[in-house]
Order: C-alpha cells, then structure tokens, then sequence
C-alpha cells in the first residue's frame, strides 16, 4: 500500500469553517490544512522542482492548480479500479457514508487528493475537483 502522506479533513480542521449544508471545500483549502512535509511528498510524487523555498500556501496553490490539470487528473484517475471510479463518482453526487468494505478502495482515494472526509466521516469531493472530474469526462467518455 502506498504510504499515506494526507490526513482526513476531519483530523486536518478544515470543515471547522464550513457550516453544516456547505460542506464542499476547495481542493488547495484541503492541502493548506496539511503540514508542509505532506504537501513536499505530493509535490515530488508529482514531479515538481524548486519548490523547497515556496511557502505552505503558494505550494498548496501550485499542488492543487497542478492536480485539477486535465492530463494529469486523467493520468491519475486512470489508475483507479471500476469499484474505484464507482466509489469517487457516488460522492461526486453526494457526500457519503463509506461502507466498510469500501475503506480500502477509499485509501487510494484520499491519497490522490480527489476526495476527502468530512468531520462525520462522509467521503466528499471537493467543488472544484467535481467540476474538473465533470469537464473530463464531457471530453472523454471514460477515465
């Protein structure tokens, strides 16, 4: 399994700022949340360079400007399992109770950064990750 360089939205804080009917976030609101170790693990697992002297919000920026990309959402995305992509797309619809026998799918999940949990637990993807996912798939007829 790969290791885990991301934390649930929960552990992160992030939906303390939300109200309870606004629970979608921005992707880079999610990895500011995170520590700076975490967003220098993506960074290299996605190839980025020169990016030790940026700040936490202008590497959380350039992350997530970086991962709504449509070449490397794809890439990313054509990774996932058919109960993967199934997974992703019920909580591109509506945030949702994870099934324990889907916790292990949802691990590859969380580690792309295209989903995260909201402080109940749910599985949310964040608006503007649902929205790049939406214009993808308008271009292709499948990830």
């Amino acid at each position: 399994m790969a290791k885990k360089h991301y934390q649930t939205a929960a552990e992160s804080g992030i939906w303390a700022a939300f109200g309870a009917e606004d629970t979608m976030a921005e992707l880079e609101g999610y990895l500011a949340s995170l520590k700076k170790d975490q967003l220098r693990a993506y960074a290299k697992e996605l190839g980025l360079r020169g990016y030790s002297g940026l700040r936490k919000d202008r590497l959380a920026d350039l992350i997530a400007g970086l991962l709504l990309e449509p070449s490397v959402m794809r890439r990313r995305m054509g990774i996932l399992t058919d109960e993967q992509i199934r997974i992703f797309e019920k909580a591109l619809e509506e945030p949702c109770l994870p099934r324990e026998e889907e916790e292990t799918d949802l691990y590859r999940l969380e580690d792309l950064a295209y989903v995260v949990r909201d402080d109940s637990g749910r599985i949310c993807v964040p608006d503007d990750v649902a929205a790049a996912y939406r214009e993808l798939s308008t271009c292709r007829p499948a990830l």
